[in-house]
């Protein structure tokens, strides 16, 4: 959502504006970004490590808590077949940033 809104700004103001892949956010929201794996992606793992970077010193995915450091997490999670959805959290006591990834595990018969 936050990419679209920029990309109909540059769209609707023309060359005056700038453009960027850096996420359009609230300078209080805490910065929550899944580098890995990407939403929608599917596999045959039984698990797959979440890895990603945030401002704040730990993130809460699907309800336990994981470490940060210097700006980056990771969290393997286990997944069963079929479509598997994750809730990540990052909050810096003012606010939260919530973002939700799904991951499809295909198992062969």
């Amino acid at each position: 959502m936050r990419f679209a809104f920029a990309v109909f700004l540059v769209a609707a103001f023309g060359a005056g504006c700038v453009s960027s892949n850096a996420p359009i956010r609230h300078p209080s929201l805490p910065v929550l970004h899944i580098e890995s794996p990407t939403s929608g992606t599917a596999t045959s793992s039984a698990s797959v490590t979440i890895v990603g970077q945030t401002d704040v010193s730990d993130i809460v995915v699907d309800g336990l808590h994981e470490s940060v450091t210097d700006g980056r997490f990771g969290s393997r999670v286990d997944l069963h077949a079929g479509m598997n959805t994750f809730t990540l959290i990052a909050g810096n006591g003012e606010s939260t940033t919530t973002q939700t990834l799904r991951i499809e595990r295909v198992v062969s018969p």
